[in-house]
């Protein structure tokens, strides 16, 4: 018990020394303009699933930063963080609090219904910036945070944003070839991506403002990230959409852009991907089943393993590997009986295949799911439903007492 305790004190007191050598060393940079060595990041690339080899367009190059910088980072992001989710609009669902993908799928498919039980058609336009991280004006976003930060975040966001520069390593050569950046948004640590979101609410207002002195109607706008969908009774002015992102800097990648039609007299609408998932909520059912399967069975070295492998680090993979893919903004569905049945029985024949279990020997469903810890998947979707409810009421109730205040 006592050596327990010391080790503790002695944790304690090498994280209390971290922090005053990291607070002195920042205030002595910020005091006589020293560089840190924090501005410096090194570039690697990842293959985009499902693209084939070779272009640089279908790598996804991601930004490995300081440990020091990513700390101070996080300091920053959770000193603006309220002042930043009271400026963006409540139509961003991505880096912030409580919410997700099920946002933006629900919103759709709250949308699809009214429409469906009205005369209106509802056009969708589907717009993706292209390298949109990486086209951001850095002038042009610090003069956005003066009016929403205080000017001590302020300074140090422009500390971050300057003198910047990109290793990149080259296979085949012993040095990186560093080169400085000026545009853009580091990626990496947790506050370029909410810097972002603000930079893009900034240019969303003035397609606002434009829409307005046109005197037409704003279209509805559900965005994640860079995805914007305008959502309208007619088709939005996309040209004078593009023109007003381009003052920004912001390009829409014209091969990404879509234009869905919800109408009763046709159905492709259904076939509509938004964030991973299909608007029809039958068709994302059946993709999910699909994506499940795939999963499943790159792993099937694993589930034919017999003993090697023990029973419950079979069921934990599954879990995480596969059943997430499978129930993936599940609670978004719309299921019949019918649906659910067969849902059941998939989840079913999965844990089987899982736990080695084949013809001729049967167990039965109960002693199946006791043996897994698992439960019937009609039943696990049914809580993510009331989960999902329970999380739209409350942003109901929360957006309405931010709109009052203001």
């Amino acid at each position: 018990m006592v050596a327990h305790q010391v080790k503790t004190t002695s944790a304690m007191n090498t994280s209390n020394m971290h922090h005053q050598l990291l607070t002195n060393k920042s205030l002595t940079s910020f005091k006589s303009h020293e560089h840190l060595g924090i501005n410096e990041g090194l570039l690697i690339t990842i293959p985009k699933p499902g693209k084939p080899k070779g272009p640089p367009s279908n790598l996804r190059p991601i930004t490995l930063l300081n440990s020091v910088r990513k700390v101070l980072s996080t300091i920053v992001l959770n000193r603006i963080r309220p002042r930043v989710e009271k400026y963006v609009s409540n139509s961003q669902s991505v880096f912030r609090p409580n919410r997700s993908t099920s946002d933006v799928v629900w919103a759709h498919r709250w949308i699809t219904a009214k429409v469906l039980n009205a005369t209106d058609v509802n056009v969708n336009i589907t717009g993706d910036m292209s390298a949109a991280f990486d086209t951001i004006n850095r002038t042009k976003l610090l003069e956005i945070l003066k009016d929403i930060i205080d000017e001590d975040e302020l300074r140090i966001i422009r500390f971050l944003l300057s003198e910047t520069t990109i290793d990149v390593k080259i296979n085949g050569a012993n040095d990186p070839m560093p080169f400085t950046t000026n545009i853009g948004t580091p990626q990496g640590d947790s506050l370029s991506p909410v810097l972002f979101i603000v930079y893009l609410e900034h240019a969303l207002r003035d397609i606002r403002t434009v829409q307005n002195d046109k005197q037409e109607p704003v279209p509805a706008e559900i965005i994640y990230a860079d995805d914007i969908d305008f959502i309208g009774k007619k088709d939005a002015d996309v040209n004078s959409i593009e023109k007003t992102l381009k003052t920004h800097c912001l390009k829409v990648n014209v091969d990404k852009t879509e234009h869905t039609s919800v109408r009763k007299d046709s159905e492709d609408w259904k076939t509509t991907k938004k964030v991973g998932s299909l608007l029809g909520s039958k068709e994302d059912i059946e993709h999910r089943k699909h994506l499940s399967k795939i999963a499943f069975n790159k792993l099937t070295n694993i589930w034919k393993s017999g003993n090697k492998t023990k029973q419950k680090t079979k069921i934990k993979l599954y879990k995480s590997l596969v059943k997430s893919v499978l129930l993936y903004n599940c609670g978004t569905w719309a299921l019949t009986k019918t649906d659910e049945d067969r849902l059941d029985s998939f989840h079913r024949k999965q844990l089987r295949n899982t736990l080695g279990i084949r013809y001729p020997t049967i167990i039965s469903n109960a002693y199946q799911y006791k043996k897994c810890r698992e439960a019937p998947l009609s039943m696990q979707v049914l809580e993510a439903r009331w989960r999902l409810f329970g999380h739209v009421l409350r942003s109901i109730l929360f957006f309405g007492q931010q709109k009052s205040k203001r």
